[in-house]
């Protein structure tokens, strides 16, 4: 009975010892990881919202400025002034512009041509130079060369070899080249002794000629102040083109009398236009200046009010 009471109150204590988990305490511990879980992700979701925010904020800030920086460039060209020539001309001034320019342009079409005479005059020269010097190397390349030169008349017992018809040719071609027609009638009416060796003592001195005496005293011009000349006259053809440009290059704008022509080229209208929205039209104005002969500087800022 005894020992059946201590097995008892041993089995009680033992029972009191023992602390049961439950279901609770294990779902508490996973709501507390649940809910330390849940906390960082709202924080880091708020951080990626604040972040966006930020971002959203500065590009709606660029963008503002980048419109507000458009519109003062927008307000800028539109207020830009747009230069025009200030200087005032008469109709009667234009046509006196329009006259020197044409005197010029006569005066430069004539120093060409005086050009270009002198010019012919030096390869005339030139080319008469090498002829007599292809001459003398033609026919005096020999030890009867003071013989080749020597001529004398023909007479009809006379025979004329092909050799002798060269040169006569020969001489023709020289007489064409000088504008000498004693040269041409010394090759019709004389034979030269290059093919005949002892032509020398066959010679009638009075009815002989010495070719070579002739042929030196054919003038040939110096070349060197033709060409300075074409020099100077070079010179005074772009001087004259110079003035002609500056010329051209006058704007003019008068008030007063929209009929006075601007003559400005299409680049110079671009300049005038360039930013405003009448720039591709720059071309059209300055052809209608041309057709209608109504300053085209008048019709843009007609256009511009």
């Amino acid at each position: 009975m005894r020992r059946k009471i201590m097995t008892a109150f041993v089995c009680a204590i033992m029972t009191i010892s023992v602390i049961p988990v439950y279901a609770d305490d294990t779902q508490t511990d996973q709501a507390v990881t649940t809910e330390v879980s849940t906390e960082t992700a709202a924080t880091v979701q708020e951080t990626k919202r604040t972040q966006s925010k930020e971002q959203l904020k500065k590009k709606t800030t660029s963008k503002k400025h980048t419109k507000t920086k458009k519109t003062k460039l927008k307000k800028k060209e539109e207020n830009k002034v747009i230069p025009m020539p200030t200087q005032v001309i008469s109709k009667s001034s234009s046509d006196t512009i329009e006259g020197r320019i044409k005197d010029k342009q006569a005066k430069v079409k004539q120093l060409k041509k005086q050009k270009a005479k002198i010019e012919e005059e030096i390869r005339l020269e030139q080319q008469k130079a090498r002829s007599i010097n292809e001459f003398y190397k033609k026919y005096t390349a020999n030890s009867k060369a003071e013989i080749a030169l020597y001529g004398q008349e023909i007479t009809p017992s006379m025979k004329i070899s092909k050799k002798d018809e060269q040169l006569r040719e020969d001489l023709y071609e020289l007489a064409d080249l000088f504008g000498d027609e004693n040269l041409r009638t010394i090759a019709s009416k004389y034979v030269f002794g290059i093919n005949h060796p002892d032509f020398e003592t066959l010679l009638d001195k009075n009815e002989t000629i010495q070719l070579d005496q002739y042929l030196k005293n054919e003038q040939i011009l110096p070349i060197k102040p033709m060409e300075e000349k074409v020099q100077t006259i070079k010179k005074q053809i772009k001087k004259f083109k110079g003035e002609i440009k500056k010329e051209e290059q006058t704007r003019y704008f008068n008030p007063n009398d929209v009929s006075a022509l601007s003559h400005i080229t299409v680049s110079d209208a671009k300049h005038i236009l360039e930013g405003t929205a009448l720039y591709d039209d720059a071309k059209a104005y300055v052809k209608a200046e041309e057709k209608y002969h109504v300053n085209a500087v008048f019709l843009m800022a007609l256009r511009m009010l």
